[in-house]
């Protein structure tokens, strides 16, 4: 397996290497870009693109593809840690979330007929780096799912959502529930519909908090979960972590003194990147 001439090496030197490329997304009719991490070895030519684990690492609000490599240092994370022997050799897709509004939260949006991140996430998404780039779409037990902010949302929903696709999910610093009001009521009612108490709603079907409800979904997925302890989200992050206690679900929580910014996303990504590479078969 080689990766097509459209995938372009940015950082090609000692260590893992960084790509940029993008892709025809039919779900959501438009071009998507995608950066994509190999560890140490593995070139365009190398037999282990089709072997190696695959983690899909996701964005917050108002970002893109672009935030993991240039703001949260991924790459160079990803050397070290893999350099140490604490987390094993994997391929990393840093996508974008649709690029719609402030932030899509990579859920299918209420009513919409082209607002549909999730199929995109979960389709085109992951057909394309594994199918098209690296030659061999990978099994559950093979992929992973991680963001901060709205990314983290995104990891836990789309994992609740799809149990069959991932076998662990990460979030860091979390956005754990479905926007609402006050703070942004019509973007909150355009992603999620109107706030109820329906749990077959479209809003409560993407809310974590009820998704956990079914042990079904959660059988098998590893969770992890942290939060700064002067993050504006650290209340929902606690209310989720004594939820999942309380259901017997396990899962790893964790508070570290820190707020809501890159400095802190960049020191606990380590932490997300051992658990997720320690839930791997």
């Amino acid at each position: 397996m080689s990766l097509p001439d459209n995938v372009t090496p940015i950082r090609a030197v000692a260590g893992g290497r960084l790509w940029a490329t993008m892709f025809p997304s039919r779900t959501l009719d438009r071009r998507c870009n995608v950066f994509l991490y190999t560890p140490p070895g593995v070139g365009p030519g190398s037999p282990k693109l089709a072997t190696l684990p695959v983690l899909y690492l996701l964005h917050g609000m108002w970002g893109s593809e672009i935030d993991w490599p240039f703001k949260g240092d991924a790459h160079n994370v990803l050397d070290r840690e893999i350099a140490a022997g604490r987390v094993q050799p994997m391929i990393v897709a840093m996508p974008h979330d649709g690029l719609t509004d402030e932030g899509t939260f990579y859920v299918d949006w209420h009513g919409g007929r082209r607002e549909r991140f999730e199929r995109y996430m979960t389709g085109d998404l992951i057909r394309f780096v594994e199918t098209e780039l690296t030659g061999r779409r990978r099994g559950r037990s093979r992929r992973m799912i991680g963001g901060l902010s709205m990314g983290g949302f995104g990891a836990l929903v789309l994992s609740l959502r799809n149990p069959r696709l991932y076998c662990a999910a990460g979030s860091l610093s979390g956005a754990v529930r479905p926007i609402g009001r006050p703070k942004r009521r019509s973007l909150g009612d355009a992603i999620f519909g109107p706030l109820d108490r329906d749990p077959a709603s479209h809003r409560r079907q993407r809310d974590p908090g009820v998704l956990v409800d079914s042990l079904q979904r959660t059988r098998g997925l590893g969770l992890y979960l942290d939060c700064g302890r002067s993050d504006f989200l650290i209340a929902m992050n606690r209310k989720f972590d004594r939820q999942l206690t309380r259901l017997g679900i396990q899962h790893v929580y964790r508070e570290y003194d820190g707020d809501h910014n890159w400095p802190c996303w960049h020191k606990r990504l380590p932490h997300l990147l051992r658990f997720l590479s320690g839930r791997l078969k």
